[in-house]
């Protein structure tokens, strides 16, 4: 079974998946980048993205690190109340 992103974000056929590497001692994320096309009638992704897209890569990639403050913050929050 394949690892699903714990969040996705896109814009303009740019997206950003965020995973999570966390373990036993620390909260850890990742982010991958990726733009999505078609040719010959089905649908590709690549890494490598034309100038265009940076635009729709810089926001995707902006809501992604908003994300993954907010989760740290609340995996923090459960922790302290855990430990009560």
């Amino acid at each position: 079974m394949l690892e699903k992103p714990v969040k996705d974000f896109t814009l303009n056929f740019v997206s950003a998946a965020v995973w999570d590497n966390s373990d036993e001692k620390r909260t850890k994320f990742s982010v991958t980048l990726n733009k999505s096309y078609k040719q010959d009638g089905q649908w590709k992704r690549t890494n490598s993205l034309a100038a265009r897209d940076i635009p729709s890569a810089r926001t995707v990639l902006e809501q992604a690190y908003i994300w993954i403050s907010q989760e740290r913050r609340r995996r923090a929050k459960a922790l302290s109340l855990i430990h009560i």
